[in-house]
């Protein structure tokens, strides 16, 4: 038995479609946009460096390809309160749109797994950050914010692993 439909209801149920794939695209879209560029009037963070004591160790796990520019680098904010509540405050403007608040949101990137910073050096993920990863969504944040503030905002997200 065949069912008759008007033209006015396929038409309504196309509009449909193509209103939820529209806004489907948008959604799926939201996290590859370019990263907002830093305006001069911001309030800029400050941190200090840490005690030798603050600082941690480098994870030895080896990452080929590193950038020389960002090779054996270090994150001397590890561990201060300062830097991490300087990078709680860029986390929360830039990165918790993608992240979410507990950093969970990215399954390539789960900043709750101890096992994943553990598979990471300083290095690497400041290279990461700073030059973004475009194939993923990542957005380059090496022209919005200085490297001292992407190393507090690490410093923060650190913090969110179990």
């Amino acid at each position: 038995m065949k069912i008759k439909t008007s033209n006015k209801v396929k038409r309504k149920v196309i509009f449909v479609l193509l209103g939820s794939i529209l806004v489907l695209g948008i959604l799926a879209a939201g996290c590859t946009q370019k990263a907002p560029q830093k305006k001069a009037t911001t309030t800029t963070t400050t941190t200090t460096t840490p005690p030798a004591s603050n600082v941690t160790k480098p994870v030895t796990k080896p990452v080929s390809g590193i950038p020389s520019a960002y090779a054996g680098k270090t994150n001397p904010y590890m561990g201060n309160q300062n830097a991490i509540a300087a990078g709680k405050k860029i986390f929360l403007a830039s990165c918790v749109s993608c992240h979410g608040k507990t950093g969970t949101t990215q399954p390539k990137a789960d900043f709750s797994s101890a096992g994943w910073w553990s598979s990471k050096t300083d290095a690497y993920l400041l290279w990461k950050v700073s030059d973004g990863v475009t194939a993923e969504g990542m957005p380059s944040w090496n022209s919005t914010y200085k490297e001292n503030e992407i190393w507090d905002v690490l410093a923060y997200a650190k913090t969110l692993s179990k």
